[in-house]
């Protein structure tokens, strides 16, 4: 049906239905019409509107980058040093603490808890590349420590940005926007285990630490464009979404 072939699918459904003792439902090529025309729309609505084009573009930025980095913390943990099952232990126990400051998003404010999770986890990309390219072996436990920080915080802004997508979009393209987001954080968790194969040597922890740190800083500043959802009704039209007042982090 996807691919237009109606007459064959029908034939095929028909031939199911019988032998299934069921009724054909004498519509159904209506109906596939009727949601091809509303999918259509849905598309139409969000690219009328240029200020959700931009929301669309940072939110799927940030879909990008927190699948990107919560995976390349998580997969490339033993490439830091210490012990593999230790750094994994507290990686799952940090994951758990960034959980539950998720409570904190009805006091703090969803967008800026986003924004203050996302700078943290920066911070704690940042850092450990001064640790890497100028101390010695040694201090790889700091190194470890710090990722599992960005590994809390990260897991906050991954809960987050789960809930502030669907209330930054009208009910018309909520479901797409969401739908699309995540397309681009699948992206990014993918693309998150190369990483460490572009250099060698201390080059080769530091890279992706450098990149996690730029494009976290980005994004974090794009989200300033976005507004904040915090105790406020969810917007069903598009022009509802377009006038919600923009607030600093």
């Amino acid at each position: 049906m996807s691919r237009g072939r109606m007459e064959e699918a029908i034939v095929i459904l028909r031939r199911a239905a019988k032998t299934n003792g069921r009724a054909m439902p004498q519509n159904l090529h209506l109906k596939y019409e009727n949601e091809n025309i509303r999918n259509m729309e849905i598309i139409k609505e969000l690219l009328s509107s240029r200020k959700l084009l931009l929301y669309w573009s940072i939110a799927s930025a940030n879909w990008f980058v927190v699948s990107f980095i919560y995976y390349g913390i998580k997969i490339n943990i033993g490439k830091l040093g210490g012990d593999l099952y230790v750094s994994f232990t507290l990686l799952v126990i940090a994951e758990t603490i960034g959980c539950a400051l998720l409570f904190a998003m009805d006091f703090i404010g969803h967008k800026r808890l986003h924004m203050i999770a996302m700078a943290l986890t920066c911070v704690a990309c940042v850092v450990p590349i001064f640790l890497i390219l100028f101390s010695n072996e040694s201090m790889h436990w700091m190194t470890v420590t710090f990722a599992v920080i960005g590994k809390l915080f990260v897991s906050t802004a991954f809960g987050m940005i789960y809930v502030y997508t669907g209330e930054i979009f009208p009910t018309v393209v909520r479901q797409f926007t969401i739908g699309s987001c995540a397309v681009f954080a699948r992206i990014g968790s993918l693309s998150s285990p190369y990483l460490y194969h572009l250099a060698e040597g201390k080059m080769k922890r530091a890279l992706p630490l450098i990149l996690y740190g730029v494009i976290i800083a980005v994004v974090t500043l794009l989200t300033i464009l976005l507004p904040e959802t915090s105790r406020r009704k969810l917007p069903d039209h598009v022009k509802e979404s377009e006038n919600a007042e923009i607030t600093k982090g």
